[in-house]
């Protein structure tokens, strides 16, 4: 990928593929020394539904017609989550709620993400974190990210991205991960599903590997038009991670947890 830098970079490890899930491995994501973060890579190919039972976990009827795509990025990630879970000696299965958000145990917070073949997932206690989000993104290729970009950026975004080093697909996949990572910790709060215009990108730190981003629709009392959120970026050969995480404060909404998985 030309042009991209960062100050956070994950390395990319071994791939073996004895497993349907394998290369399990988890590091607490910079700046975030209070939030347990896991990793695994997973075969879609080898996914059957009797893996459910082999990783012990149930089989949620939210998937009973959903494709063995969705079926493998759900296991996958539920799997991270029955980990994390019981570091913490919590129950370890992470429902499905009404709008396909992923329940967590009350107290703390969690976010789950997914691409090919690789998920993520990340907890927090409330008092330490009172909202997160994370999203891992393929990298976009140009055409794709020429086609979708309207739908995601507006001109003000634009002209950010283009002062930036990286090409335009690079800059708009952080923008696009960014963007999700931020649905997924407001969700709790809006209880609705809401496009990406409703923020805006103002500035990318990229050999640090920060944004920062303007709520531009009042969304919340909690989440109101001009409010300044940040997050961070880790690049690595496949994709991109971001996270959205801010500590409790009184601008925080008490219930802001149970996240969906993507945006639609």
């Amino acid at each position: 990928m030309t042009g991209r830098v960062s100050g956070h970079v994950l390395a990319r490890q071994p791939v073996r593929e004895e497993a349907f899930i394998y290369e399990e491995c988890g590091a607490p994501l910079p700046g975030l020394p209070d939030v347990t973060f896991l990793r695994c890579r997973f075969t879609p190919a080898g996914y059957d539904d009797s893996l459910f039972a082999h990783y012990d976990l149930p089989f949620p009827r939210e998937l009973r017609h959903a494709v063995a795509k969705r079926k493998a990025e759900h296991l996958a990630g539920r799997y991270l989550c029955k980990k994390i879970l019981q570091k913490h000696d919590l129950p370890h299965i992470v429902p499905i709620g009404s709008l396909r958000e992923p329940v967590w145990p009350a107290g703390w917070v969690g976010s789950i993400t997914h691409s090919t073949g690789m998920a993520m997932s990340c907890l927090g206690r409330k008092s330490d974190v009172a909202l997160l989000g994370i999203d891992f993104e393929s990298w976009l290729d140009d055409g794709f990210a020429r086609a979708i970009a309207d739908t995601i950026i507006d001109r003000h975004e634009r002209h950010t991205l283009s002062c930036g080093p990286w090409s335009f697909a690079e800059a708009l996949s952080l923008v696009f991960s960014a963007k999700e990572s931020f649905y997924k910790a407001a969700f709790p709060v809006v209880g609705r599903y809401f496009d990406f215009y409703c923020v805006r990108i103002m500035d990318i730190d990229y050999p640090n590997g920060r944004f920062c981003f303007q709520v531009t629709e009042t969304l919340a009392p909690s989440l109101r038009a001009g409010r300044i959120f940040a997050g961070s970026f880790l690049c690595e050969a496949e994709g991109i991670l971001t996270w959205v995480a801010e500590r409790p404060g009184p601008d925080h909404h008490p219930n802001f947890y149970n996240q969906p998985e993507s945006h639609p």
